[in-house]
């Protein structure tokens, strides 16, 4: 007679757990995916801030010809290049001026009253 209570007594925690983890799962599963899901996220904002600081910098070293939709136009390229994982490299800009150009002289319009 201990015999089949002992036996009842165990098949009975056996059911009692899988019941238990049938409760729980469901909960772990929604952490699993919940975290996933957020790292996913995190991932997506740290390529679209590098895809935006590459643009920033390219744009800024990148010199501006008479049309400016070219330039945009590249500017748009390389953040879209640096928000997929390219590397881009911006094009060194001569620091000499052509002797075919015309300087440009900046001059104040308005003096200052002091």
């Amino acid at each position: 007679m201990s015999r089949l209570a002992t036996s009842r007594t165990n098949q009975d925690d056996r059911g009692a757990a899988i019941v238990e983890f049938a409760l729980i799962s469901g909960i772990l599963i929604m952490l699993l995916l919940g975290t996933i899901s957020a790292g996913l996220t995190i991932s997506h904002n740290i390529s679209l801030n590098n895809g935006a600081r590459e643009a920033a910098r390219f744009g800024a070293t990148l010199p501006v010809d008479s049309d400016i939709s070219s330039w945009l136009g590249n500017v748009a390229d390389v953040a879209e290049q640096a928000t997929n994982g390219t590397s881009v490299t911006p094009p060194l800009a001569s620091p000499f001026v052509s002797p075919m150009s015309t300087p440009t002289v900046l001059t104040p319009t308005t003096k200052r009253s002091q």
